[in-house]
């Protein structure tokens, strides 16, 4: 993201005209990028959000306007382009934990591990009757994962 800001930064005051699209709208929140500074206008393609009586996805509209997106049609467009509904769910997972502030649990700690790895985290630690509730807690979900994972 920091070399996109730089980049539109430096082509803007050369004179240069770019047209540059981005799912980075923290470059505009975070006033990076402002449309109307430097030569930047900023247009948005306006996205239809069906209201809580309609069923149904978000749908693109295809339609220019002038403007800042308030949030990013990402996921929608990774769905209508077919991409594993695994990705679109890791992607909803980090984009909730982004929205509410939350920190974003690692792939690693996400995703299921196996009984070497499990065995490599219990013999970290010498003296597990030493340690914190939350490491034995860490430990104890990872053991009900592997053997989640076995009965399967």
């Amino acid at each position: 993201m920091s070399l996109l800001a730089a980049a539109i930064d430096h082509l803007s005051n050369v004179g240069c005209r770019v047209i540059c699209t981005t799912h980075f709208l923290e470059l505009f929140s975070l006033d990076i990028l402002a449309s109307g500074r430097g030569g930047v206008e900023c247009y948005k393609m306006v996205t239809h959000i069906p209201s809580e009586e309609e069923e149904g996805d978000a749908v693109p509209l295809f339609q220019l306007e002038r403007g800042v997106a308030l949030s990013s049609d990402g996921l929608l467009c990774a769905k209508m382009a077919g991409v594993d509904p695994t990705v679109l769910a890791r992607g909803a997972e980090i984009l909730d934990a982004i929205q509410k502030g939350r920190a974003i649990k690692s792939v690693r700690a996400a995703a299921p591990i196996d009984g070497r790895e499990m065995l490599k985290l219990f013999l970290s630690r010498t003296d597990w009757e030493n340690s914190k509730p939350e490491e034995v807690q860490e430990l104890m979900g990872r053991v009900r994962e592997y053997k989640d994972e076995q009965s399967r």
